[in-house]
């Protein structure tokens, strides 16, 4: 996991400078201690900060706001899930904050990542729609979040114009309509409903993230906070405020394929690959089916990168990489483990002949040369095979045999497999 900020450091950066809200990449010290590895440039333009704070502690940059943080992260590092929070000043300022954790290799945490934005203006409308509807009407009609006003049978009352900018929809489309008019699907529709009965049975706000889809059938992620209007002490509408997330559920969606895909092959790399293992083998003994677990080196790769060059060398992993892929069914996993070095997964299989047909096929679709420009390339590979459960139940168990028969398969002589 750490290669997400490491090898992939420069991308990672550029992409995150994108972005608007803050962001911070937290290096996890220990239980208590959290220190600054990466800003992105909204974070030092609004904060004054710079990398002088790189290295440094949450306790030597924020001072007397730092306890209150520090739990925060310390709630995210040991509950190992998102923490959100929200917090505000003296001036009416209110921002949030998101902090989700990223396991290293060993399954810990081992950085946590903060994404904060201000969020005054739909606090704002929250606080004065409750307070009075028609008053702070101007408010709604001029906010760029969403704003709803919710009979408790489901029907809209109010739709803010913001709907037509975000979703296409016109306000006077919306009136009179269930909230599944622009939802995505009904499982969505379905989380929306429990969120609505939980607001109802419990008189308290709820906050839940959906799927929606605009008029011009683009898929949009939206936060909602859904609010219960009170009076008399008694429930008579919902206000919801949704903000458009679409652009933080990419960046999020952007890391996980950083921090579990080879940025040269697209394929899944080790840790993704780890985690694929444990559940193709739980589904393996539930079945009672074999898995067969494939340690392939490129032959004489070295040699390409010498005579060619690194680009081309990279062009030509890229293409064994291609090869491979189509070779295999769709329940197999490909990974990309590093170097010349990838692994396979097959699954679901009855008998030993699956295997030899899968590596039949990558062997001949290997078989007729690369042509890189003018030049014409030989491919070829060396595969060592161990399969569950005659040979191991584990990884580390599999992976020594399968490496052991990928040894006897180079010393026979290359462009050979080998079953352990």
């Amino acid at each position: 996991m750490e290669s997400l900020f490491i090898k992939n450091r420069n991308e990672f950066i550029r992409f995150i400078n994108y972005i608007k809200d803050l962001i911070f990449v937290m290096e996890v010290h220990g239980p208590s201690e959290f220190r600054y590895l990466i800003l992105n440039e909204a974070a030092e333009e609004e904060l004054k900060f710079n990398d002088e704070i790189i290295g440094k502690s949450v306790e030597d940059v924020m001072q007397d706001k730092a306890q209150h943080l520090i739990e925060k992260y310390q709630e995210a590092l040991t509950r190992r899930k998102q923490v959100t929070f929200e917090f505000s000043d003296d001036y009416d300022n209110f921002g949030e904050s998101i902090l989700s954790p990223i396991l290293n290799e060993n399954n810990e945490v081992s950085h946590i990542i903060s994404i904060t934005r201000d969020i005054t203006q739909r606090k704002l409308a929250e606080r004065r729609l409750r307070e009075s509807e028609e008053k702070y009407r101007l408010i709604a009609e001029n906010s760029t979040d969403l704003i709803l006003l919710v009979e408790l049978n489901g029907k809209i009352t109010y739709a803010s114009p913001s709907h037509k900018k975000v979703l296409g929809i016109t306000p006077e489309e919306l009136l009179q309509q269930s909230l599944d008019t622009f939802i995505a699907d009904d499982d969505e529709v379905s989380k929306v409903q429990r969120a609505m009965s939980h607001v109802i049975a419990n008189n308290e706000h709820d906050s839940i993230e959906v799927y929606v889809v605009s008029k011009l059938k683009k898929k949009l992620a939206l936060a909602l906070d859904i609010i219960p209007i009170f009076e008399k002490e008694k429930i008579q509408k919902i206000l919801i405020v949704g903000e458009n997330i679409t652009e933080r559920k990419q960046f999020e969606e952007k890391i996980k394929k950083m921090a579990y895909y080879d940025s040269l092959t697209k394929l899944p790399n080790r840790d993704l690959f780890k985690n694929r293992f444990q559940y193709a083998i739980e589904v393996a003994k539930r079945n009672d089916h074999m898995v067969a677990l494939l340690f392939i080196d490129a032959d004489h790769f070295k040699l390409v990168n010498d005579t060619y060059g690194h680009e081309v060398g990279d062009e030509f992993l890229k293409e064994i990489a291609r090869r491979i892929e189509k070779s295999v069914r769709n329940i197999d996993i490909v990974a990309r483990i590093g170097g010349d070095e990838f692994n396979i997964l097959l699954t679901e299989l009855s008998e030993r002949k699956e295997v030899e047909k899968v590596i039949d096929r990558i062997f001949n679709n290997l078989r007729n040369p690369w042509k890189y420009e003018d030049q014409l390339i030989t491919m070829s590979i060396s595969v060592g095979v161990a399969v569950y459960p005659t040979n191991g139940t584990t990884l580390r168990v599999l992976g020594k045999k399968a490496d052991t028969a990928l040894y006897r398969a180079k010393k026979q002589g290359r462009n050979r497999y080998e079953f352990y």
